[in-house]
């Protein structure tokens, strides 16, 4: 593994176009990593593939937004987005995603980053790397002209929202107003991208929307300030002689439920456009249910982030909680030892936490292997039903979990995607002390999905 300089720009693209399946000329090497930071991209090279690249990936400095305690709502944190993942074709199945994949984690953990993030191109690769579905990506359709029932009072702050319509999106000024409005968007999951990300995204590259319009985006705006946006593409389409188009929203974010109203309003109702299809939603999303619910809008459920920890204290503090708790787990962990033991997780009354590993790995820790004491056959009812006990061995503690646990379910739970108690009945989580799957389930509940957010 080796940092990436100016000089493997063209190498980079190049093996990016390979791995996947893109056309070279419709854009410059320049132009497609404009977006990526030399200093967090790396590329692997291997002594069957000499004077070529075998692999390339980088990482973004993002943040997300997780939950809070009961009184705080939301918050942002820091997060490291894992991007650019390829492999050259002639090296695959030889460890060299395995190697990056490490080298990422080690990279990541030496900064002092508390967890990592992708959107994956495949869903069944990363899950043996410690990754865990976070969000979902929720899509659907609404037509041209669809009526949102609303409640009247979101009604009345939509109607006392303005939306404008940004024709030109290819101005710094412009990208930094956009994220700004991300950054203030209190919607659970949504993902926050550096500046020189969003300056890419809406960088326009005729070449890559042959035929096609540049990204557009409506603006809301309330007592003079940026309340929403919705960054948006129209495509044109003729059926027997009517206007069949379609509006693709790239991103949607709003402070508040008046804002969201007023963008979806002025999304249904464009000339020509026959629908509007929007990407990147949840379950819970508030457009939907306003619009009827699901079962007519052509809905398409799929993974969307993916988080894994780098440190599971530092991880599991940096989220509020719905209800205090307090409990051990048991987390074993494929790739790295510095997570691998058992963690004291408490949650006090105001829903903040502290969490401290208590044991050290295991060989069978290390191994990412479950320990005799987490053997998955053995019923809940079979531990003390006590707090947790410990005993010495050898001269050293060791700690009984009240519940054990694979790295990767962690970032399932963390922003309440799933909660324990699911994961219990799949058999993933494994119940030591009996209420340690209720008591954790009502803490990491946050009442309402995450957000599936944009890719990056």
């Amino acid at each position: 593994m080796r940092l990436a300089t100016p000089d493997d720009t063209t190498s980079v693209f190049d093996l990016d176009m390979l791995a996947f399946v893109g056309d070279p000329s419709q854009v410059s090497p320049e132009q497609a990593t404009s977006g990526l930071d030399d200093g967090r991209t790396f590329l692997a090279e291997h002594p069957d593939l000499p004077g070529e690249l075998a692999g390339v990936y980088s990482s973004y400095d993002l943040q997300v937004r997780v939950p809070g305690t009961p009184a705080r709502g939301t918050s942002l944190v820091p997060m490291n987005g894992l991007t650019w993942v390829a492999v050259h074709p002639d090296v695959r199945r030889r460890g060299v995603l395995s190697a990056m994949i490490r080298h990422h984690l080690e990279q990541a953990r030496e900064h002092g980053e508390a967890m990592l993030a992708l959107h994956a191109s495949e869903p069944g690769i990363y899950g043996r790397f410690g990754y865990g579905v976070a969000s979902h990506d929720v899509e659907y359709t609404l037509a041209r002209g669809t009526r949102f029932a609303a409640p009247p009072v979101v009604a009345a702050e939509a109607d006392g929202t303005g939306t404008r319509l940004l024709r030109d999106l290819d101005d710094d000024d412009v990208a930094a107003r956009l994220r700004g409005i991300e950054l203030d968007a209190p919607t659970l999951g949504t993902v926050v991208c550096p500046p020189r990300f969003w300056r890419r995204l809406v960088r326009d590259v005729p070449t890559l929307r042959p035929g096609a319009e540049p990204y557009r985006a409506f603006v809301a705006t309330r007592d003079g300030r940026d309340v929403g946006m919705a960054v948006f593409s129209r495509s044109r389409r003729w059926e027997a002689g009517a206007a069949d188009g379609t509006v693709t929203v790239h991103r949607l974010v709003a402070s508040d439920a008046g804002a969201l109203l007023a963008l979806g309003r002025r999304l249904v109702d464009m000339d020509l456009m026959s629908s509007v299809r929007l990407p990147g939603r949840g379950l819970d999303d508030p457009l939907l249910a306003w619009a009827g619910g699901p079962r007519e809008r052509r809905l398409r459920v799929g993974d969307a982030l993916w988080l894994r920890p780098v440190d599971v204290g530092r991880m599991l503090e940096a989220r509020g909680y719905a209800s205090p708790l307090d409990v051990r787990l048991g987390v074993t962990d494929p790739l790295d030892e510095h997570n691998c033991g058992t963690w004291h997780l408490r949650v006090g009354e105001d829903g903040t936490a502290t969490c401290e590993r208590l044991s050290a790995p295991s060989d069978a820790g290390r191994a990412g292997v479950r320990p005799p004491e987490y053997a998955t056959t053995q019923p809940a009812t079979a531990q003390p039903a006590t707090a947790v006990d410990a005993a010495e061995q050898d001269g050293d503690l060791e700690v009984t979990a009240d519940v054990s646990l694979d790295v990767g379910l962690l970032g399932e739970m963390f922003l309440g995607l799933t909660g324990a108690r699911a994961l219990a009945e799949q058999g993933r989580l494994v119940e030591h002390t009996a209420g340690a799957v209720a008591a954790m389930t009502r803490a990491f509940a946050t009442g309402v999905a995450p957000i599936g957010g944009s890719s990056f």
